[in-house]
């Protein structure tokens, strides 16, 4: 009775600590649940991307997408809804009756089987949330629906039931950008860029070395609107948080949406006024910065700043790009079945312990090198991909939560110490 005792008493101040730290949010129980959630979301944002452009298309041929109005701007929004505050929200259900309502129309432009996937994804999404009993806990709340073809493209989701919002970023696979994306992506040359102020005093350098592409999508002027993309995307997350002011932020994306959203994440993460801790789970997510990166992501994550989550499938390349650039937080390695139906562990290891024993850190590397992940064998990047692999890996990511790994200092190699910017 002592020992069970002692036991229950250790993990309540286990508790209490984390909670001086991170504060008493509802954080996700475990590993899966941040993967598996925010994986869905950022098909969430794909899905209704899609709709838009077949919505404009529907446009200029003169014909009528049921459900969404496109004005002079080619800004989208609800049909039939005067209240400004809903007229540019989305439940999944909505936009499951969106599919469902143009149905003939988008399967001309998108394929059978991915809108039925897309389907199921969303109804997934909106059965979570209901069991909650709220009205309209989790919708689709802004979204940069102009210049698509363009400007790096976002969506904004508000979860009530989770209480975060969710900045999803979106990546090279979509066919509504993709000679803008991959110009971006081959844009590999560092470029020099001063470290925020609030960082300053903190750390032992003045400049981290970003690859230009990512740095410069993230930062570009957007079209007509006198600000750089950052500054757009910072303007309609705080005037969700202020609506909100209880919910956390969370940052994600795929491949060059999670390129992106890394980057995101750690410029959020040095805004004075977003609350802490910024949350980053990417998905097949290329190296963005060098050495000086990766030491201000630790100097965050020490902090209570920023958690970053990186989810990569073994064997898909994309997150080995560019060598001499250095991957930053937790990362999870995710395997398919094996040839007789089985499934290894996904791998878990830390990028920014400096006491990292050399084996430890070889394998680390082996892991996110190049010619350990060439393919020969199917495709591995797909967001569809990531999602199955998530499901065959779920008993395993349910032992773990991304709080409890970030106070193992074991893992770390340091004692986490809250000093918020």
């Amino acid at each position: 009775d002592r020992f069970v005792t002692f036991v229950l008493l250790t993990r309540k101040k286990v508790e209490a600590i984390k909670m001086s730290v991170y504060g008493d949010h509802q954080w996700p129980k475990t590993i899966y649940n941040e993967a598996n959630d925010m994986i869905l979301v950022s098909e969430l944002a794909y899905i209704f991307g899609q709709l838009m452009n077949v919505s404009r298309n529907m446009k200029e041929k003169g014909e009528p997408f049921v459900g969404l109005d496109v004005d002079d701007d080619e800004k989208i929004a609800r049909s039939g809804v005067e209240d400004s505050d809903l007229k540019r929200s989305f439940t999944p259900g909505e936009i499951i009756k969106l599919i469902e309502d143009n149905y003939e129309v988008i399967s001309k432009e998108i394929k059978d089987s991915d809108l039925q996937d897309n389907i199921t994804w969303l109804k997934e999404i909106q059965a979570r949330v209901d069991v909650s009993k709220m009205e309209r806990p989790l919708t689709l709340a802004e979204f940069d629906d102009q210049h698509q073809k363009e400007e790096c493209v976002y969506g904004i989701t508000r979860d009530s039931v989770e209480k975060r919002i969710t900045l999803v970023m979106r990546g090279t696979s979509n066919q509504l950008a993709m000679a803008s994306n991959w110009k971006h992506n081959f844009q590999c040359l560092s470029k020099d860029i001063q470290i925020p102020d609030s960082l300053k005093g903190k750390l032992d350098i003045d400049q981290f070395e970003f690859h230009t592409g990512f740095y410069d999508y993230l930062f570009m002027e957007a079209k007509g609107k006198g600000t750089t993309k950052y500054a757009e995307m910072l303007k309609d997350v705080k005037s969700i948080l202020a609506i909100y002011p209880d919910h956390k932020l969370y940052v994600t994306g795929h491949s060059l949406g999670g390129a992106l959203s890394t980057l995101a994440a750690f410029f959020f993460a040095c805004e004075t006024d977003i609350p802490k801790p910024v949350s980053c789970v990417s998905f097949a997510a290329p190296r963005v910065g060098k050495g000086n990166f990766l030491k201000a992501i630790c100097c965050l994550e020490k902090t209570a700043n920023i958690r970053m989550l990186r989810v990569n499938n073994d064997n898909d390349s994309v997150p080995t790009s560019f060598p001499g650039y250095q991957h930053v937080g937790f990362q999870v390695i995710l395997y398919k079945k094996g040839w007789f139906g089985g499934v290894d562990d996904p791998d878990i290891a830390y990028a920014g312990n400096e006491d990292e024993d050399w084996f430890s850190r070889a394998v680390r590397g082996w892991n996110n090198g190049m010619i350990s992940n060439i393919n020969f064998n199917g495709y591995e990047h797909g967001g569809a991909t990531y999602m199955e692999r998530i499901e065959l890996g779920k008993d395993s990511l349910q032992k773990h939560s991304l709080n409890d790994l970030y106070f193992d200092e074991k893992i770390v190699g340091y004692k986490i110490q809250k000093e918020l910017i």
